[in-house]
């Protein structure tokens, strides 16, 4: 699974902002993997002294010397934002040399890819009239799923879809009692459609 290196500033206040960058700053000066950050250690070091500088004039200070802390603030986010980049391009993702940046590190997903089918597909009747309950097992990385049904006898061109839903369940009302009716489910995920399911037959009570 990719690694990344994360620049960890998000939920930090602007002292907290001070520290993070302190941390890194002593973490990747003479750091053997990162010989030339981008952007240098002692840019960094500077927007970190503004803003030090910053936070202390706004103590007192009115809405201008707040605002300053504020630009001074992302300013050093966009540098330490940057400087995470650098690290996990130079380090292709070895999470040891990550650390080593004093960097936060965040695992990137692999792509699922295509979808099983969903399977054990069961097409039962209930206690009212005119319904059938579907269930199925659930297919890691589906986010949602249709529905398909034919009448039976139907060729299998003829399935069409009857609902779209997010759970491993549908019920299905407003059959002709007497009947026979086919149904199979696809799954949908971020690679597009799984494979049928084995289809289920059913009589409608």
């Amino acid at each position: 699974m990719p690694t990344t290196a994360v620049a960890g500033v998000r939920k930090l206040n602007a002292t907290g902002l001070v520290a993070k960058a302190l941390f890194v700053e002593t973490k990747m000066t003479g750091n053997a993997n990162f010989t030339t950050p981008v952007p240098p250690i002692a840019t960094i070091t500077t927007a970190r002294g503004a803003l030090e500088t910053a936070i202390v004039v706004a103590m007192d200070g009115g809405k201008t010397a707040h605002l300053d802390k504020r630009m001074k603030e992302a300013a050093l986010i966009l540098l330490l934002i940057e400087e995470a980049g650098y690290v996990t391009s130079v380090s292709g993702g070895d999470e040891a040399k990550i650390i080593s940046s004093g960097f936060d590190v965040r695992k990137v997903p692999t792509p699922i890819g295509v979808l099983d089918a969903p399977g054990d597909l069961r097409a039962n009747l209930t206690e009212f009239p005119g319904q059938a309950r579907l269930r199925w097992n659930s297919v890691y990385g589906g986010y949602t799923y249709i529905v398909y049904r034919k009448p039976d006898g139907a060729e299998d061109s003829e399935f069409v879809a009857v609902a779209t839903v997010t759970r491993a369940n549908y019920l299905d009302e407003g059959l002709a009692t007497g009947k026979f009716y086919w149904y199979k489910v696809v799954a949908i995920g971020a690679a597009g459609p799984s494979p049928a399911s084995d289809p289920a037959k059913t009589l409608i009570g």
